[in-house]
């Protein structure tokens, strides 16, 4: 719904509100000066209750003293009986059963409200209050009141108010003994969760005028006809329910209602046709209910009806040209409804319309000219119809709009410079639609429009400079629209304008430094547009402005020093520009900055230290730059930051590991740059790192152990992390792994690989010697997790039913240049076992490293090769297999690594400087 819609409705239900309040009915109290007042019988039974009620709430035993309870708190006395109506705030309590020995005749408690109490008050609604002979009104609101309403209140027979709201622990069923309560004029059972059906007996308290019973969800079954013989009601609510059935006919004999409603409800059935004798009615509310049929053109007889709600319902057929008689209508509401045909233009003749919406429905045709006598229109809502035509001129003489919402590919036309004389207009909304031409200079004299949404159109022209004058504007959005030329410097004057929508249109020129005094401005898009020059410095006065976008556009020139001021900016999208020059440190002080994104520009210099303290930025992308220099390590105190792409720059040095303090981080691409050094071990202190790119750079050492370990980090690098300052040769050797399983009999086996002097393709050869007894060994590439937890390497041997021991070893000779390593495991059928596996790794003369791990990769392909082993192809830098298996490359070879889950058998595979060959 729309501000205006909104506006609207917050206006009919004050009304509304205003009139059930107006037939609230409460008892006259002329206030008796002392207790007095009363005979002594009164006095000492009437005493009597008042002391049961404090035996239940312990702060009014010592507030309730003595005997005259007219000088009590919260207690007023007058000629027609004394009231109970301001128990504290903070006071808890029950509700206490009525004492014994009392003359309840003598009673004269005409009034007990414990609203205020709200969820102090615990217990159940007592049987025994039945015995408050005089008892005028009762009030819950908010309690903690729980179980069921009693049926014996059906003998309060001088009750008239009863209202049990947001008392969400009452439950039960409507009790239809209720119907003995002659004088029941308000009843309201509100936000609770009775249950059961409305009683057709209440058809006989035909003293009622007021029945409200709201968001009760389970109140179920249908409209009694027989409450048509409730001759003195006024309003009826029963909303949010499970009722079923039809508007009963039979209720057109009821001969005083004003308000009907039944929102979110189950009806069904069609609008009853005898409604129409209904003269009395006012306010028809059948939102979201399953009302089908027509719309009775009988009702046009209606002459009182005000407001008839009848969104989200099925009802179809057309809009009958005979409600045109509905004097008095001043809200019909058809949205989402089936309604179809076309708008009538007889109904330019009601001239109480206020508020009219037809959104979502199938009416179509032209928009009636007519309706410009429609002089008391406020509120038009046509979107997403299949209405068709031009904008009427003559709608400009409805000085009393406020809204006007239509969009639909069938509209066209021009924005009629006519409508420039609707003095009330606030909001306008023609977004996707046809209309075409220019911006009337017209509208500038539109001083009270707030909202101006023409995205998406045919519009085209320039951006007038006399709309300056629109000074309550303050949303305008017209983008994907074919609007030219300049930025108008004269709408620096549009005080009022907060957001400004101009993306993908044809307006060129640059950036007015006049829009410097626009001080409401919050957001301005500009993305994908012919806009060029500089940032004006002067912009930097836009002390609210939150959102620039103006990426994909010919802007130039430097990053202003003075946007460091803008204190209010969050986001800032400069992306795929020809903006130049360093990036300022004085905008360290946006304090309010979480994006920036300056990618695809022509942006050097270096990363500046001094922007460790945007402590809210979140993303940073500057990648495709030529931004220079090495990575601040004060940037670690960057814990706000999120995603950092940088990659395809100059930036050179190594990784700080200062940034091990970015609590925030998840993703750092450093790809295609020109680092150097080591791989940092402290940055798996990164708590929420997912992924890390640093391919293309010159990294040397292995990838660190303590990243492998990391569950879930996906990191893409080279195969070989050298560079010229590392020693020369320098292997990332393997584990050794021992896994112990039960002591049961298994097979021996025993692989053995040799790698060539020069790179090539591994061979791999593997024996199996059976044990002594008949048994079975199957070789596959599946690993069973030990039951300990073990080392980075597992290899898994499973034994035959019959007794033996098994060991598996692997040994792997590495040449002097790169060779792979291969790891085999052995299946038997699943007998209990013990299980010894030991990987040697032989490295060369020259000096190795600590084993150094890692896990991930993405574009891994399986294959099967000509020797019908299994083997992995990859052209990234790790592969992650089905079963979560990481293959581990270092220098020269490959070894397995369990990440927490399930290791799998890892063929050894080659390594070399060309890529992987399996």
């Amino acid at each position: 719904m729309t501000q205006c819609g909104r506006r609207l409705a917050l206006a009919a239900i004050f009304a509304a509100t205003a009139a059930l309040l107006g037939c609230t009915i409460s008892a006259p109290v002329v206030l008796a000066a002392v207790t007095g007042d009363f005979t002594a019988e009164q006095q000492s039974n009437t005493l009597a209750v008042l002391q049961a009620f404090a035996d239940v709430i312990p702060a009014l035993q010592s507030a309730w003293t003595g005997s005259d309870f007219c000088s009590w708190g919260g207690v007023s006395c007058g000629a027609s009986g004394v009231r109970v109506t301001d128990i504290g705030v903070n006071y808890t309590g029950t509700l206490p059963e009525m004492p014994a020995g009392v003359d309840y005749a003598n009673v004269v408690i005409t009034g007990l409200d414990f609203s205020t109490m709200g969820l102090g008050l615990s217990g159940t609604l007592p049987d025994s209050w039945s015995k408050l002979r005089l008892l005028k009104a009762l009030t819950f609101v908010g309690c903690n009141v729980s179980g069921t309403l009693p049926t014996s209140w059906g003998a309060l027979k001088s009750l008239t108010e009863l209202t049990v709201r947001g008392c969400v622990n009452i439950t039960g069923s409507l009790p239809h003994e209720w119907s003995l309560m002659s004088s029941m004029t308000w009843l309201k059972l509100s936000e609770t969760q009775l249950s059961g059906t409305l009683p057709a007996e209440w058809g006989a308290m035909t003293s009622l005028k007021m029945l409200e019973i709201i968001a009760a969800n389970d109140i179920s079954g249908t409209l009694p006809p027989e409450w048509s013989a409730m001759t003195s009601l006024l309003y009826l609510y029963v909303d949010d329910s499970l009722l079923t059935g039809s508007l009963p006919p039979a209720w057109s004999s009821l001969p005083r209602v004003k308000d009907v409603s039944f929102r979110g409800s189950q009806l069904s059935g069609y609008l009853p046709p005898e409604w129409s004798s209904i003269k009395t009615l006012r306010r028809l509310y059948l939102t979201n209910a399953s009302i089908s049929g027509t719309l009775p053109a009988r009702w046009n007889t209606l002459a009182n009806l005000e407001q008839l709600y009848l969104q989200g319902t099925r009802l179809s057929g057309t809009l009958p040209a005979e409600w045109s008689a509905l004097s008095s209508l001043q809200h019909l509401l058809l949205t989402n409804s089936h309604v179809s045909g076309t708008l009538p233009p007889e109904w330019g003749a009601m001239a109480r319309l206020r508020y009219l919406s037809v959104q979502s429905t199938r009416v179509s045709g032209t928009l009636p000219s007519e309706w410009g006598s429609m002089l008391a229109m406020e509120n038009l809502q046509m979107s997403w119809t299949q209405l068709s035509g031009t904008l009427p001129p003559a709608w400009g003489s409805l000085s009393k709009m406020k809204c006007v919402v239509m969009s639909g590919p069938q509209i066209y036309g021009t924005l009629p410079p006519e409508w420039g004389s609707m003095s009330a207009l606030e909001q306008v909304v023609l977004s996707d639609t046809q209309v075409s031409g220019t911006l009337p200079p017209e509208w500038s004299a539109l001083e009270s429009l707030q909202d101006l949404h023409l995205s998406h159109t045919q519009l085209s022209g320039t951006l007038p400079p006399e709309w300056s004058s629109l000074g309550s504007l303050v949303n305008l959005s017209v983008q994907n629209t074919k609007l030219s030329e300049s930025l108008p410097p004269e709408w620096g004057r549009m005080h009022a304008l907060r957001n400004l929508t101009a993306d993908n249109t044809l307006l060129s020129g640059t950036l007015p430094p006049e829009w410097g005094r626009m001080h409401a401005l919050r957001n301005l898009t500009a993305d994908s547009t012919l806009l060029s020059g500089t940032l004006p410095a002067s912009w930097s006065a836009l002390k609210n402005l939150a959102l620039l976008f103006l990426s994909n556009t010919s802007i130039s020139g430097t990053l202003p020093p003075e946007w460091g001021s803008m204190s209010a900016l969050e986001q800032v999208v400069l992306s795929d520009t020809q903006v130049s020059g360093t990036l300022p440190p004085e905008w360290s002080a946006l304090q309010s900055l979480q994006d920036l994104h300056l990618s695809h520009t022509q942006l050097s210099g270096t990363l500046p230290p001094e922007w460790s303290s945007l402590g809210s930025l979140v993303n940073l992308s500057v990648q495709n730059t030529k931004l220079s220099g090495s990575l601040p390590p004060e940037w670690g105190r960057m814990h706000a930051l999120r995603n950092l792409t940088a990659g395809n720059t100059l930036l050179s040095g190594t990784l700080p590991p200062e940034w091990s303090e970015m609590a925030s981080a998840r993703i750092i691409a450093l790809e295609n740059c020109n680092l150097t050094g080591g791989l940092p071990s402290s940055w798996s202190a990164i708590p929420k790192l997912r992924n890390l790119s640093l391919r293309g750079n010159s990294f040397c050492g292995c990838v660190p152990a303590s990243w492998a370990s990391k569950v879930g980090l996906v990191v893409t690098i080279e195969d070989e992390h050298k560079g010229s300052e590392c020693t020369t040769g320098r292997v990332c050797p393997t584990t050794t792994t021992t896994t112990e399983a039960p002591a049961e009999p298994s097979t021996t086996t025993t692989t053995t690989t040799e790698a060539p002097a020069e790179p090539s393709t591994s061979t791999t050869t593997t024996t199996t010697e059976a044990p002594a007894e008949p048994s079975t060994t199957t070789t596959t590439t599946t690993t069973e997790a030990p039951a300990e937890p073990s080392t980075t390497t597992t290899t898994t041997t499973e034994a035959p039913a019959e007794p033996s021991t098994s060991t598996t070893t692997t040994t792997t000779e590495a040449p002097a240049e790169p060779s792979t390593t291969t790891t085999t495991t052995t299946e038997a059928p699943a007998e209990p076992s013990t299980t010894t596996t030991t990987t040697t790794t032989e490295a060369p003369a020259v000096p190795t490293a600590a084993p150094e791990t890692e896990c991930e990769v993405d574009g891994c392909v399986v294959c099967e090769h000509d020797s019908a082993v299994r083997c992995a192809r990859c052209h990234e830098d790790y592969f992650l297999t089905a079963e979560k298996t990481c293959l581990i490359y270092c220098d020269d070879g490959a070894t397995a690594a369990s990440s927490g889950v399930l290791a799998a058998t890892v063929l050894c595979v080659g390594l070399f400087s060309a890529g992987l060959v399996a």
